[in-house]
Parts: C-alpha cells; structure tokens; sequence
C-alpha cells in the first residue's frame, strides 16, 4: 500500500492534520491505519464534499470515471439535483475500493445476507450494475476481484438517489370480492407500497382503455380475467388473495423500475409476470 502513488499525499496530509493538533511523530504503522479505517468508514452525505482534499487516480483516470459514471448513471431515474454531486459520491466509491483493494481484495466482501437482500428488493438495478460491471474492461483488472458485491454497493449507493416509483406510477387495484376483502386489499397495498405511488380501487366496475388512458395509469392489477389486453398499460393478474410473492413483484416494480423501463421491460399484459 505505501508503494501506491496516493500513500504519499495521503501521508502528508494526514500528518499535517494531526500536528494541528498536537500529535507529533505519527508512525508509519500508524498512518495506514488511519488511511484504512477512513477508506473502509466513508459515509457518502454532503459533508464528504467539505473532506475530500485529494484524488487517489490520476488525471485521466479521474476523467475515465466521470464519463463512465455519467454515462451509466443515466440509465437509471436520478432525481433531479447536481449530477456532477452525484458522480462525485461514486467515484469516491471506487477510489476507496481501489485504496482497500491493494491491500486485500477481501475488503470488496459483503456478507451473504446483505447480498442477498438487495438483490431480492432492487433486482433491476442490481441486474443493471452487475451487467455494466461484467462488460467494463475497466473492471476486468486483477483487483477488480468480486464484481458481485461491488455491483451490490453501488445498488446501494444509486438507489439513494433514484427516485421511488420517478413519483408518478399510478396502479389501479381492480377487484372482484365482498367489501371486507377490497377493505383488506387496501390496507396491504397501503402498507407494502411506497406512498409517492398514486394508488386506486376499482370494485366489480367495467375497465375500458379510455379510461385507463384518460387516469395515465401504469399498472393494472386485477384479480379476474380481462380480455382483451389494454396497450401501455402494464396488466397483472394475481390470485384471488394475492401472495407474498405478487406483493413484493408490485412493490418491487414501483421501487426500483422508473415508468419507462417498466413499460419497456413488461408486455403490456403479463400474465406469467411473477414465473420471468
């Protein structure tokens, strides 16, 4: 690690930090400890920008990530803000990946658990990162060792700055059943789905596609037969007591899929949606 270009402005700024404040003859041992714990404890908030004092990469490598990440980035529904912020945050990412990676490429692990629950509630984006991940010669280098766990930070990461649902999905509950159960239904899809999503109820009601069209809904989930299928609307057929894994597919959708990409991902009726 101190053969790395880095270790040599990261030393003399550290030091400079703590001879302010009275710390005198700072070890060697010492330095990479810190450089290590503050490369494996960065928390990615406004106040980073206040910190960062120095680029590990040089020049142009600096200029490889921002238009690698500006150009990926775009890919997903960023809310609205300062995307040279946004891109600023990622870099830093990688940077500190980079850092740690030289010393042990273990510090690119994440637990079991912690893979697996981000890739079951943002598979979209996961999926995404993990395919960008794999065809990047960028990461094909030798450090560049568990591009899983990577791709699964970085899922974290975007997701903090994607908006839920792009704010504007409207799905449409049409149901058949006594008012018990539509109070029911209710109560679960309040509970389960973001409430930046618009949500509506149509109970034992005739749908036509001008209507649908006229309320710009995204999603229709129906819990009887339609024919025929309704276009650029989004159709889902659930069981009659919808199950765990229909709820979790509906919450899914409007988490991490902005409205285009879930247009474009799903037929306009999915049927099989819940076996793809």
């Amino acid at each position: 690690m101190q053969q790395q270009v880095y270790y040599v402005k990261a030393k003399e700024i550290i030091k400079r930090i703590l001879e302010n404040h009275n710390y005198q003859d700072v070890t060697e041992n010492e330095i990479l400890f810190i450089l290590i714990s503050a490369r494996d404890s960065t928390v990615y908030t406004d106040r980073l920008l206040e910190f960062k004092t120095t680029n590990i990469f040089e020049a142009d490598e600096i200029e490889y990530l921002q238009n690698f990440f500006k150009t990926k980035l775009a890919i997903f529904p960023i809310k609205k803000g300062d995307i040279h912020e946004i891109i600023f945050y990622h870099i830093n990412f990688i940077e500190s990946y980079y850092a740690l990676s030289h010393l042990s490429p273990g510090f690119q692990l994440n637990s079991y658990e912690m893979n697996e629950f981000i890739e079951k509630n943002h598979p979209f984006t996961f999926s995404k990162w993990i395919d960008i991940l794999q065809k990047e010669p960028y990461f094909q280098k030798g450090i560049w060792e568990n591009l899983e766990d990577i791709a699964v930070n970085l899922t974290m990461l975007t997701s903090t700055f994607t908006e839920i649902g792009n704010n504007k999905t409207h799905i449409v509950f049409a149901l058949s059943g006594n008012s018990f159960y539509l109070n029911y239904i209710k109560h679960i899809a309040h509970e389960l789905i973001h409430p930046s999503v618009k949500i509506s109820y149509l109970y034992d009601q005739q749908i036509s596609e001008e209507w649908l069209k006229e309320n710009q809904v995204d999603i229709l989930v129906h819990n009887f037969e339609i024919h025929p299928s309704f276009a650029n609307v989004v159709s889902l057929h659930v069981s009659q007591i919808p199950s765990s894994q229909e709820w979790s597919m509906i919450s899914k959708m409007v988490m991490d899929l902005s409205r285009a990409e879930m247009h474009e991902r799903f037929d306009p009726y999915s049927d099989n949606i819940f076996l793809n």
